[in-house]
């Protein structure tokens, strides 16, 4: 599935569903199936796909009545359903012949999981420029006149890297004076429905592209001095385990002592640190940044022989 296509959010989008770094919207009426199965208008967990514990067809979410809604739809396995200060609600597998027992996701946002089967989470939230319903109507698409500004300004976040285009970059790419990218940087806030006080350069970039009105972000392949690491951290993952190796691990992994192997990790978690958390659920509530580094580059198939196409931007 194209995230950009995927994740555009607008056009009467009441929730998002994140999944690693793809979403899918949900309308009024939708419904999706999720798993460790491919079937293209469904959900795919890419964490488990090398793995069998998570059942091909786990679940079903549906959206009705201004709600997100899960059924378990797994004779295996448990789905758990958990919200901000809200006592999660356990799924038992399905008994066979029955529909599967359902229930509503905590509102405004929750998600779903099942911890017998693995490290993997269906986050479910309103989309990220979500609007008051008196105010303006969430933008599907730039103005033509501001999506070169805007390019220009988030050109190093959409490579990966930590830091939006400086004024003087922006102005330089454009051939116009500073003053005139403070002006349109200004009318890119107030597209993206930010007060002046909320209307930074860096605050703009990042909304634009949390957005992906400009596509989606681009994970660079591993440079050959993180490889050794890379392959070390990601190991558990790519063996279908339920998280990344420990600094141990990858110490006896790369045949060094445990204090090397932590530098050379936080190395390679820097160079993806920008990456991963301009991504939408790029980073869990419940994980680390090393953790959520290792499940992006396993999920983007950065390592090991089954590389899927990476998505270009838009």
């Amino acid at each position: 599935m194209d995230v950009a296509d995927a994740a555009a959010p607008g056009g009467g989008t009441a929730f998002l569903v994140a999944c690693a770094d793809e979403r899918w919207p949900f309308r009024e009426g939708d419904r999706r199936r999720f798993g460790r199965g491919d079937a293209p208008d469904g959900i795919t967990v890419w964490e488990q796909v090398r793995a069998n514990t998570l059942s091909v067809t786990a679940g079903e979410l549906w959206c009705s009545d201004g709600q997100v809604w899960v059924r378990n739809l797994s004779t295996a396995h448990e789905l758990v359903v958990e919200g901000p200060g809200v006592v999660a609600t356990v799924l038992p597998p399905r008994s066979p012949g029955a529909p599967g027992h359902a229930c509503s996701v905590p509102w405004p946002s929750g998600s779903v999981s099942a911890p017998s089967t693995g490290e993997w989470r269906l986050l479910v939230q309103p989309p990220p420029d979500a609007v008051p319903v008196a105010g303006p109507a969430a933008p599907q698409r730039l103005p033509a006149d501001l999506e070169p500004a805007a390019r220009a300004l988030c050109a190093p976040l959409m490579a990966g890297r930590r830091d939006p285009a400086g004024e003087a970059e922006v102005a330089a790419v454009l051939g116009v004076r500073r003053q005139q990218v403070r002006e349109q940087v200004r009318r890119l806030g107030e597209v993206l429905g930010l007060s002046t006080a909320e209307g930074s350069p860096r605050r703009v970039a990042r909304e634009l592209v949390a957005s992906c009105l400009l596509g989606t972000v681009r994970v660079d392949d591993v440079p050959e001095r993180h490889r050794a690491v890379a392959e070390a951290l990601c190991a558990p993952l790519l063996q279908g385990g339920p998280g990344a190796a420990t600094y141990g691990e990858v110490a006896a992994a790369l045949g060094t002592s445990p204090r090397i192997a932590r530098r050379r990790t936080e190395a390679l978690v820097e160079h993806y640190t920008a990456a991963v958390q301009a991504l939408p659920g790029g980073v869990r509530p419940e994980e680390t940044l090393t953790a959520a580094v290792a499940r992006l580059l396993v999920h983007r198939g950065k390592l090991g022989r089954d590389r899927p196409a990476e998505v270009v931007d838009a």
